[in-house]
C-alpha cells in the first residue's frame, strides 16, 4: 500500500552554510516593531541592490518556487539533512520545483515582491524542516 522509493542520489549538500548574497542586515530574527509584516520575523533580512543574485546557502533540492503570500516570490530549499533554507521577495526566481542546486548556485535575484517595505532578502532556515531559527547561528 505504499511506494518505497530506493536508490542513491548523489548528496550534493556540504554540511555547512555560506552568506546567500551580499548587503546588509536590516533586520534581525525574532520579535521586531514594524508598521508592515511580521512583528515575529522568521529570518533575516539582507538588503542590496535590486537584481542582486541570490545564491543557494548550501546544496540541495528545490521544493517551493512561486508566489506565496507574503513572502512573494519565494524559492525554498531541501538540504539532504532535512534542513530548509527559504529565500524570499525575490524579483526573479531562477529555478524550478524538483531542480538540484549546489551550493553557490543563484537561484534568484534580489527584489520586493511580496509584503516587503523595500529591496532585500528575506533568509529563513528551518532544521530538519521544523520551527524557524535564528541564520545566524549556521553563517559564517
Amino acid at each position: 500500500t505504499a511506494v518505497v522509493l530506493k536508490g542513491t542520489r548523489e548528496k550534493v549538500s556540504t554540511g555547512s552554510y555560506i552568506w546567500p548574497c551580499t548587503g546588509e542586515i536590516t533586520s534581525d530574527f525574532g520579535y521586531r516593531t514594524v508598521s508592515i509584516g511580521s512583528s515575529n520575523h522568521k529570518g533575516i533580512d539582507i538588503a542590496d541592490s535590486y537584481g542582486t543574485s541570490i545564491n543557494a546557502s548550501d546544496g540541495g533540492i528545490v521544493v517551493k518556487a512561486e508566489d506565496y503570500y507574503g513572502y512573494g516570490n519565494l524559492v525554498i530549499i531541501q538540504h539532504d539533512n532535512d534542513d530548509l533554507t527559504y529565500y524570499a521577495h525575490l524579483k526573479s526566481m531562477g529555478v524550478e520545483v524538483g531542480d538540484i542546486v549546489k551550493q553557490g548556485d543563484i537561484v534568484g535575484s534580489m527584489g520586493c515582491t511580496g509584503t516587503a517595505s523595500g529591496t532585500h532578502l528575506h533568509f529563513e532556515y528551518r532544521p530538519g524542516g521544523g520551527e524557524p531559527v535564528d541564520p545566524m547561528t549556521i553563517l559564517p
